[in-house]
């Protein structure tokens, strides 16, 4: 009993990434969804070989700007080529991946238990999860969810001990995040609000306030750019 009690986050880690890979066992021998894998994976050449092409503001996949998606994609094409299971596995590792660091962002946070687990449980297993798992396209959320919450770790970092290194490390997380996927620019009002609750003297508050805000606005404008350039025709036939 005292081992339960002493190693219990442990052991419900433990057994929920065990539940969670029985769960979605099932995936990695799915097949290419028609659903935009097409264009993102199979017939996209910026993933056959390792370039720096992918890192240029004009391009664009299917109207999106994430060369880091792109990236994981090209990695997954070095390792297997065109084998699906390949990528499948990657995804239901980053799932993994983004549940263990849930977990430790809920215990930084001092959640409740009850609270903690069900969020947790809730995260890796509801079935609103399968698609992001399962739909290779969506790579860019597990990609972006990783950053949110690496992030997420520097910001807490910053606000209990008022560091600026964590202010870098909270920028480097935002940058990357943003370049998985563009949606990540709604992260930068929480980041602003506790920058102005921190104790940080104020020049310091407004610099950083001031780069976070500019970096979310230019990743904006790319990501109208890009959705400008991508005609998405809709027929009923």
């Amino acid at each position: 009993m005292y081992f339960l009690k002493k190693h219990r986050e442990v052991l419900f880690l433990s057994i929920l990434l065990g539940v969670t890979i029985l769960t979605y066992q099932k995936v990695v021998s799915a097949d290419f969804l028609e659903w935009d894998d097409r264009f993102y994976i199979i017939e996209n050449p910026l993933i056959t070989t390792f370039n720096t092409n992918i890192f240029k503001i004009n391009t664009f996949v299917m109207g999106n700007y994430h060369p880091l998606t792109i990236l994981s994609y090209q990695i997954d094409y070095f390792l297997g080529g065109l084998n699906p299971k390949v990528y499948h596995l990657h995804n239901l590792l980053l799932h993994l991946l983004n549940v263990g660091l849930l977990f430790w962002l809920l215990q930084r946070l001092q959640i409740g238990v009850f609270i903690r687990y069900a969020v947790l449980i809730f995260f890796a297993l509801h079935p609103t999860r399968v698609e992001t798992v399962l739909w290779l396209s969506d790579r860019k959320d597990l990609l972006m969810a990783s950053y949110i919450f690496l992030a997420s770790h520097s910001l807490i970092g910053f606000m209990n001990s008022n560091k600026q290194r964590y202010l870098a490390l909270l920028f480097l997380s935002f940058i990357l995040a943003l370049l998985c996927k563009a949606t990540a620019v709604g992260f930068v009002c929480l980041m602003v609000y506790c920058l102005g609750r921190s104790k940080a003297r104020w020049p310091l508050k407004v610099l950083w306030t001031l780069v976070y805000v500019f970096t979310a606005l230019f990743f904006m404008r790319i990501a109208f750019l890009a959705q400008s350039t991508h005609n998405v025709e809709v027929r009923f036939d």
